[in-house]
């Protein structure tokens, strides 16, 4: 119903520039925060692309670092890992800004908030660079693939009754 009133147009951009440099968000009581100084760096098209990868690589990363425990430990250990990577994200939000900064390099799950690489919290920018990020990941999940290759080939699977 609404489509044919829909307007097509790559300005979007536009309207988070302004959302992010007013006070518009506050004005219809938004909790949505939309960093501006990410749009000096990347444009919105960019910048999704970016979060895109990101995400991705994250939910990777964490996906072989599970496969990983459940095949050198159990399963579940695995999906505590898992989990505590999901949770460690709200400690590092909500911590003091120094010790924040120095968890927030070792917390993949806290990189997904991409936009706030730019923004400047207590006179330092408190989460890593990207090329720290993807290189992190990418490091990461190469070593592990590494170690579930390793562990794969001594090993033989059983199947059987798996969905009990």
């Amino acid at each position: 119903m609404l489509l044919p009133k829909v307007e097509w147009s790559n300005e979007w951009g536009k309207l988070l520039r302004t959302a992010a440099t007013t006070n518009a968000l506050s004005e219809y009581q938004s909790s949505v925060l939309i960093y501006y100084d990410i749009f000096s760096e990347y444009t919105p098209i960019e910048l999704i692309l970016l979060e895109i990868l990101l995400c991705t690589l994250i939910c990777t990363f964490v996906g072989v670092l599970m496969f990983l425990f459940s095949l050198y430990i159990n399963k579940i250990i695995a999906v505590a890992g898992g989990l505590a990577l999901a949770i460690a994200l709200f400690p590092v939000l909500n911590m003091h800004p120094l010790i924040c900064y120095k968890l927030a390099r070792f917390v993949p799950t806290v990189w997904a908030e991409l936009a706030r690489i730019a923004t400047v919290d207590h006179t330092y920018y408190w989460l890593p660079s990207l090329s720290y990020m993807v290189v992190f990941l990418l490091v990461g999940i190469t070593i592990m693939t590494g170690l579930i290759m390793n562990k794969i080939r001594y090993m033989q699977f059983n199947w059987e009754n798996e969905d009990i």
